[in-house]
């Protein structure tokens, strides 16, 4: 069958106009985008690595997707764009773009198409389906747990004490520093064994039996006879020899001279400077001194030593005077000693304190040192006993005794009542148990019997009271009134303790009788509250015989 020469004609045509479009977008035959992932089955948590790969040149501006999460998929980890070199075709370069991903629910998920912008382009991503598995976990072979509850952690604070311990330690420093300068100042400045004359020349005695000389050692010869005769002038002429000059020196000794501090010779002042100017350029100026002119200094410094002592004014201090000296100086070291010895003492208290209170806290350190009554009771044994009839039963850390007195009646007749005390009222704690046997209907009269109790109360030496009333029934159907407050106690007229003291009085009545409770207490904002508490809450009252169960009330 022969084509149509028309067909053909047409057929043609649009075959070179195919090839005319394909050259004329060959950018965008070129700028293909690559997806890829490496695996498409991951487990919960698992990181998924999924690809971007675009090719364009130096020139091209080229922009990647960016985000925290493509869909279901969380972005982990985000790698930095790689450039690699193409292999073939019009562009130069590789851009490879990789996102770590991953997910933390199980199920068949989709990657979506993201876009990616190639100058004006705008490229796609392919579409992926990636699977994802749960964990399995064998509870044949390992045993599974409950959650642990919550706990609370208590929160770090930084203790203040360890700023005292440091303050403590640097005062300790700087004065074992002064002590240690003090005694090398006095180290310095004390009396030496030989006096100044015998001194020196036990010392030019020495020179002339060293090896200076003989080992061409000038300077060091020098160096000694200038020390012997500058110590020996500063000791008994002018303290500030040693540290003063040549021409300071010399200039020192003329005043002296003039001020009839010295009877020395012009002449043998005139030597001593030829001496040491001549030592000065030896040591400093690399002179040199021929052996009879060494000899002739050596000498020289002996007889300024003999003339200088021979000037000297006399001394006319008696033994009466000299023993008085060596008194005053024997007491001076006798208390610079105990100075000495109170202020380590003093520091040695104060770093043991820090110390102690840096480990154990301010407040313990206090009560261990001064002691504290309160927090004895809080940790120390607690005892259960019943009183009167009927019974109530009281948890307190001493037992009550029974108050043998006379006229202590009850607020609703002549029936007496049985009083139990611990401690006093102007104690840190006091604890007060009273019982009547007055046979009443439940509930009445405890108005009568409360403001008896107050009365009471106020005539032990309660000054002062502030009083708050208030009813309570507890889940048995036990009533009962309380008052607390605060009040000041009172020894005598006109004296009253500085000590706040905070009291809470309950009042039990029932067919039995009238029960009344009474704790009074100095709060400390530590350990009273909770002596309280734990009295209050240990009450516990006998019921009558249709429930005699004990019950403890609820306010």
């Amino acid at each position: 069958m022969q084509s149509h020469p028309g067909y053909l004609a047409i057929k043609k045509g649009i075959s070179s106009l195919c090839f005319v479009v394909m050259i004329l977008s060959g950018d965008g035959v070129f700028a293909q985008l690559h997806t890829a992932i490496d695996t498409t089955q991951m487990r919960i948590g698992e990181e998924l690595l999924w690809t971007l790969e675009v090719e364009a040149d130096s020139t091209d501006l080229v922009m990647f997707p960016e985000g925290v999460q493509f869909g279901a998929f969380e972005v982990i980890r985000n790698y930095p764009i790689d450039t690699l070199k193409a292999n073939a075709g019009r562009r130069g370069f590789r851009l490879r773009k990789r996102y770590g991903l991953t997910v933390f629910d199980s199920g068949a998920y989709a990657l979506e198409p993201q876009r990616v912008l190639l100058g004006d382009q705008k490229l796609e991503s392919d579409a992926i389906e990636v699977v994802v598995y749960s964990v399995v976990v064998d509870t044949t072979q390992q045993e599974l747990f409950d959650i642990k509850p919550s706990i609370e952690v208590p929160l770090k604070k930084t203790n203040p004490w360890r700023w005292m311990f440091l303050v403590v330690g640097i005062v300790l420093a700087a004065f074992a520093i002064r002590w240690w300068w003090q005694k090398r100042k006095i180290k310095k400045t004390l009396i030496p064994l030989l006096p100044p004359f015998e001194e020196a020349m036990h010392r030019l005695l020495q020179v002339d039996q060293a090896t200076f000389l003989a080992q061409g050692n000038v300077k060091e010869y020098y160096s000694e006879l200038v020390d012997i005769v500058k110590r020996y002038v500063s000791r008994e002429v002018d303290d500030r020899a040693l540290e003063s000059t040549t021409e300071e020196l010399i200039q020192r000794l003329y005043l002296h001279q003039h001020a009839g501090h010295l009877t020395l010779k012009t002449t043998t002042i005139t030597e001593l400077k030829n001496i040491l100017q001549r030592s000065d350029l030896i040591k400093f100026a690399k002179g040199t001194s021929s052996a009879d002119q060494t000899l002739t200094d050596r000498q020289g410094v002996e007889q300024i030593i003999i003339e200088t002592k021979a000037a000297l004014p006399e001394e006319d201090l008696d033994k009466e005077d000299q023993e008085a000296i060596l008194a005053q100086a024997l007491a001076e070291k006798k208390r610079r000693r105990k100075i000495m010895i109170a202020a380590l003492s003093v520091l040695a208290l104060l770093l043991s304190t820090g110390g102690f209170v840096a480990y154990y806290g301010y407040q313990n350190t206090v009560d261990k040192i001064f002691g504290n009554p309160l927090r004895s009771y809080a940790e120390g044994q607690w005892y259960t006993s019943a009183y009167g009839v009927p019974a109530l039963e009281i948890q307190t850390p001493e037992i009550l005794k029974r108050q043998v007195a006379q006229g202590n009646e009850d607020a609703l007749g002549s029936q007496p009542m049985s009083v139990f005390e611990a401690y006093s009222l102007n104690d840190y704690l006091y604890v007060s148990v009273s019982v009547s046997s007055q046979n009443t209907p439940d509930g009445s009269g405890l108005e009568q019997a409360l403001e008896a109790a107050l009365t009471r109360l106020e005539q032990q030496g309660a000054g002062t009271m502030i009083v708050k009333q208030e009813s309570f029934e507890t889940d048995q159907g036990l009533k009962g009134l309380s008052a607390h407050g605060t009040f000041y106690y009172t020894t005598e007229p006109g004296k009253t303790s500085p000590e706040q003291s905070t009291y809470e009085l309950l009042v039990f009545g029932q067919q039995g009788g009238v029960q009344t409770v009474l704790v009074v207490y100095k709060d400390d904002l530590r350990y009273a509250q909770d002596i309280k508490d734990r009295i209050v809450n240990s009450i516990a009252i006998e019921l009558p015989e249709q429930n005699n169960n004990p019950k403890k009330p609820t306010r």
